[in-house]
Parts: structure tokens; C-alpha cells; sequence
């Protein structure tokens, strides 16, 4: 038997067929130097353009200055509602710092399970900072609004994030200059910006992590520090916009529907309207399981919570199959613990009928909330809920309720703040070690 011949694997033959496959061809090689030297021209040929532009974005007056340029900023935003939620703060700030006709539009994720017109959509309806949402689903919805901003600035930390701000500058903006995006350079992804911020030292940290570092920033601060750094807020108008009270509104008229719907669904309200007893909200749900505390634990809380409190619960989920099998098994249990001739007026389910205006609206009508992490902590405290927030492997430091009169439980004595995508535990030891009776310890007597 012939032994394979051994040679140079650069002269496009193979040392062995059945480890490099047959030699290539000599076009091949030809092929590869071609895309080579294509490639380095055409670098060569941009690099001009490149340079001009970037000598025309340093050119630009500052978007804070007074008469500067600028007609309408373009704020990408494809993360969840939480995330929209935290970044309010710095919408105001921006509002606050330039030109006051200018407008603020916002381009957000299409969400795909419930119709292109929630999520993003109902939230910012409840707020004047936005101007106009326009929805991404496909990259020619980005590609759509070339020539329609003079600033556009990212929140996020993927590529896909700086990458949609990049489809949507065009060359010039409605003022006739350059566009320049800005974000967060993390992960790689400065390429797709022109003004790249460096993030705070805290990102994609555990809680372990963030234990070592001397100052850690919630993430409404992060969205305030980026804008300010990105040159479209003040740092005197981030400052004033981190003491803002509620910056969600429901509106009257979804008030009145979310206090005749709780009437509806069980819970007795007097004679003027008002509630007979203090409404207590629950809601349990995170769509990552290792976020959630054990329906048993909910279903124990709202039970004690009627027999010892003489409070009115009302249990809240999104409309997810998972999530109405996880709310019903909350309500069946505390059913079982209290019993319906007790319960008469006192507990309600209001899972998967209430779209974000509403639910917003119940929470704010409620004396308090108490949610796990998750989007819906964010939107009460942003629509002037009292909220008490059950933590696991998220860091309450940077993720918790913004603002005053929140509390947070969690426990720091066992595994926590993994920020991990799934638990790798056996047990769920961050949350199973939370007692029901340090929750309720942490109710007041009479809420609200």
C-alpha cells in the first residue's frame, strides 16, 4: 500500500485526503488573493470618507447647546419593558437639554406574540417624553427612517442594538449634517457606532462581582450617565431628572377602569367607590423559572395576608399559557388555605386580561405591590406604586424598584445575583431560602 505523501500545505496539495480533502485548485488560491486585495482597496477607498466624517461629527455644536441643530434624536431601544422603564429617567433628561421644539422617537422591538402594537407602544402612551414609536421587526424598518433624525443614540449592549441605530442614520439628518450614533462600546460592538461610550465598570457583573467594585450604579443611572456622556443631556438635567417622581401616567379614565374591574372580579369597594379593605397585588411571574418564587410561597402569602391582614389580594400575570397555569395554581391554593365564605371580597384574578396601561393603572390604585424581579416591578414604581420586590439572581443594586419607599428582599446568605440564564443548582437557593413570614414582615400592617 502507497503511504500519503507528505507535503507543504501551502503548495495546495493535501498531506493526507482523508485530513486536508483533495488539493485546491490553483483558482482557488488566485480567488482568495483577489478578495484580499479587493478588500484592502476598498478600505483604502472608504478611508477618506471615514476620516470626513468623522472630522464633520467632531464639528458638531453639542445637541444641549441653545439653537443647535437638531430637529429630532432617534432613541434605540430593543430590550424588555423593564429596560424601557429604567431608561424614562433619561428620556427626561434629554427632553430637558435639547432644543425644546426638537422631537424624541424611539425605536423598539415589534412584539412578535401579542401584535406589533404592545409592549413598547402602550408603554410610551402612558408618558409624554416620545414623540413618535416606530417598530422593528425586519432590518428594512430601520433602513426606513434614514434621513429623519439628526442624533441617534443606543440603549443596549448587543450588536443587534448598535447595528439597527447604524441602519437608520442615513447620511444626513433633517438639519443637512452628518448623524452621528452613539452608545455603549461593550462586547465588540463599537464598530457599528460613531460615538463610543465606554460602560460603567459594572457591566454583565454578578453580585459577587459587584461586591468588589467601590461605587455600583443602579440602571437608571447607567441610562442617565450614557446620554449625558453622549452629549445629549446636561449633567445638571440628568440630576434633576434622577429626582423625578412618576413618569408613567395611566390616565383617569384607566384608573376608573381598573377600579371597576377589581369591583368586578371580587373585590367589594364602598358606597364613594373607594375600597373597602387594602388591595394588596400579586404577581409572581418571570419568564425565566429560576426567577420565581414557588407558587406554594404566593398562595401561603395571600392567604395570610386576608386571614391576618384583612387585606384584598389580586393576582396579576401576563397572558402566557405557563403563566395562567402558574397564576391559577396561586389562586386554587389560597382558596384552599382560606376558604370561600372568608374570601367573599377579598381576592380577585385579573391574569392575562390586562393589557400595560391597566395593569399600570392597578397597581397605582392598589396599596401596594408585591412582585418578583421582573419588568412589571419597574412599571409600578414608574406609575407611583409601593412595591416590595422578592430578588434571586438579579443584583437589587442595580435592578431594583427606582425610587423611594421601595423594598427589596432578598436573601444574601445562600447563592445569589448569579445573573446566570438558568440555575445550576440542585434547589433554588436564592429564593426557596425566602420565608413567607419575612415578606410579610415587610408589609405594613395596613398598606397604603
Amino acid at each position: 500500500m502507497t503511504e500519503p505523501r507528505e507535503t507543504d500545505p501551502g503548495d495546495g496539495e493535501a498531506t493526507d485526503a482523508g485530513a486536508l480533502g483533495p488539493p485546491r485548485p490553483a483558482r482557488f488560491e488566485l480567488r482568495r488573493l483577489a478578495g484580499r486585495v479587493s478588500f484592502a482597496l476598498t478600505r483604502a477607498a472608504v478611508a477618506p470618507w471615514h476620516a470626513g466624517r468623522r472630522s464633520a461629527i467632531d464639528a458638531l455644536p453639542p445637541a444641549t447647546e441653545a439653537g443647535a441643530p437638531v430637529k429630532s434624536v432617534l432613541v434605540v431601544n430593543l430590550l424588555k419593558i423593564g429596560d424601557h422603564v429604567t431608561a424614562l429617567p433619561a428620556l427626561a433628561a434629554m427632553r430637558a437639554s435639547i432644543p425644546r421644539d426638537a422631537r424624541i422617537e424611539m425605536l423598539c422591538a415589534a412584539g412578535p406574540k401579542r401584535g406589533r402594537h404592545v409592549g413598547a407602544v402602550e408603554l410610551y402612551r402612558m408618558t409624554d417624553l416620545v414623540d413618535e414609536v416606530h417598530l422593528l421587526a425586519i432590518a428594512a424598518d430601520a433602513r426606513a427612517l434614514r434621513g429623519r433624525h439628526d442624533r441617534i443614540i443606543v440603549f443596549g449592549w448587543r450588536g443587534r442594538d448598535a447595528i439597527a441605530g447604524r441602519r437608520a442614520r442615513g447620511r444626513q439628518g433633517p438639519s443637512g449634517l452628518v448623524v452621528p450614533v452613539a452608545g455603549h462600546d461593550h462586547g465588540g460592538r463599537g464598530f457599528a457606532l460613531d460615538v463610543r461610550v465606554p460602560p460603567l465598570p459594572q457591566a454583565f457583573r454578578s453580585v459577587a462581582e459587584l461586591a468588589e467594585l467601590d461605587e455600583v450604579h443602579h440602571q437608571t443611572a447607567v441610562w442617565l450617565d450614557l446620554v449625558v456622556r453622549a452629549g445629549l443631556a446636561t449633567p445638571a438635567a440628568a440630576s434633576a431628572a434622577a429626582a423625578v417622581g412618576p413618569l408613567l401616567d395611566p390616565g383617569a379614565a384607566a384608573r376608573a377602569d381598573a377600579r371597576a374591574l377589581l369591583a368586578e372580579s371580587g373585590i367589594a369597594a364602598s358606597r364613594d367607590g373607594a375600597f373597602a379593605r387594602p388591595v394588596v397585588v400579586l404577581h409572581g411571574w418571570n419568564g425565566q423559572a429560576h426567577y420565581r418564587w414557588p407558587a406554594a410561597r404566593w398562595a401561603e402569602l395571600g392567604a395570610r395576608l386576608v386571614h391576618e391582614r384583612g387585606a384584598a389580594c389580586a393576582i396579576t400575570a401576563p397572558p402566557d399559557p405557563d403563566a395562567l397555569a402558574f397564576a391559577s395554581e396561586v389562586e386554587d391554593g389560597i382558596r384552599a388555605r382560606v376558604g370561600a365564605s372568608a374570601l367573599e371580597g377579598r381576592l380577585a384574578s385579573l391574569a392575562g386580561i390586562l393589557d400595560l396601561r391597566t395593569l399600570a393603572a392597578v397597581t397605582a390604585e392598589a396599596s401596594l405591590i408585591v412582585a418578583v424581579d421582573t419588568g412589571v416591578t419597574h412599571l409600578a414604581a414608574a406609575a407611583g406604586a409601593r412595591v416590595v420586590a422578592l430578588f434571586g439572581p438579579g443584583s437589587p443594586r442595580v435592578w431594583g424598584p427606582w425610587g423611594a419607599g421601595h423594598v427589596v428582599l432578598q436573601e444574601t446568605g445562600v447563592c445569589h445575583g448569579c445573573r446566570l440564564p438558568e440555575c445550576v443548582r440542585p434547589t433554588l437557593e436564592c429564593l426557596d431560602a425566602l420565608e413567607v413570614q419575612r415578606v410579610l414582615d415587610a408589609i405594613p400592617d395596613e398598606p397604603g
